[in-house]
Order: structure tokens, then C-alpha cells, then sequence
């Protein structure tokens, strides 16, 4: 079984808004090592299908138990791409507000996609 990190699910939350994201990126040549380095070993843990990735958070954004609040902040966040301290502004919230209902949001969803039990105070 996979493992959903706060990591992964924060890079797959702007997808959920904008399709041009869908597209996993491309490897840049110029960053590729030199021809006869030994490649590493994958990790399967750690490997998956983007588009795959994109629909477990969709489905975690649309199912897991997130608050009002979590759902507000975080579509704005990773939505329209609002700074921290803009939506505080919006919402009349310290930015620090917002940062943590992100994260509390961020970290419900990967538990949540993790299969784990989430109690009504495990979101806020």
C-alpha cells in the first residue's frame, strides 16, 4: 500500500484546478547525469502514476472530513494561488492562521488517503 505524504499531496492540489498540471513533468536533459554514471535504484514505495496521484487527491479533497475553514484557505492557496497573507487579509486571519489550517488540512488529507480513522478534532 502506498504511502500519502503531506509532501505529495500538496504537489498534486493545484492540479485539482488546473489542468495544464496534469501533465507530469518533463525531465530536463540538462539535468540529467553524465552518460555511464550508475543509475540509483527506484524505489516502488515511492514511485506512482501522476494522473493516479491527482484522482487520490481529488477524491481525498471531495471525501476527507476537512473543515470549512481548511477547504476556504486551501482552495485559495493552491486554487487561485493567493500568498499567505493576502487571504489573512481576505479573511481577516493572521497569516499564521493560515498556515496552520493548511497544514492541518494537508495532513488530514494524506492520513486520510492513508486509510487512517480521523476524529472530528483531528481537523480543527
Amino acid at each position: 500500500m502506498a504511502r500519502y505524504d503531506v509532501r505529495l499531496v500538496e504537489e498534486a492540489l493545484p492540479a485539482l484546478w488546473d489542468e495544464s498540471l496534469h501533465a507530469q513533468p518533463i525531465n530536463n536533459p540538462k539535468h540529467a547525469p553524465p552518460r555511464g554514471m550508475p543509475r540509483a535504484q527506484s524505489n516502488p514505495a515511492h514511485s506512482g502514476d501522476w494522473l493516479a496521484q491527482v484522482a487520490d487527491v481529488r477524491t481525498a479533497w471531495e471525501r476527507a472530513p476537512l473543515t470549512l475553514k481548511q477547504r476556504r484557505v486551501v482552495f485559495m492557496y493552491y486554487g487561485l494561488r493567493w500568498p499567505q497573507a493576502l487571504i489573512g487579509a481576505y479573511l481577516g486571519v493572521a497569516h499564521n492562521t493560515v498556515y496552520e489550517r493548511v497544514e492541518r488540512a494537508l495532513i488530514s488529507m494524506s492520513r486520510w488517503l492513508d486509510g487512517e480513522e480521523l476524529q472530528s478534532d483531528d481537523t480543527e
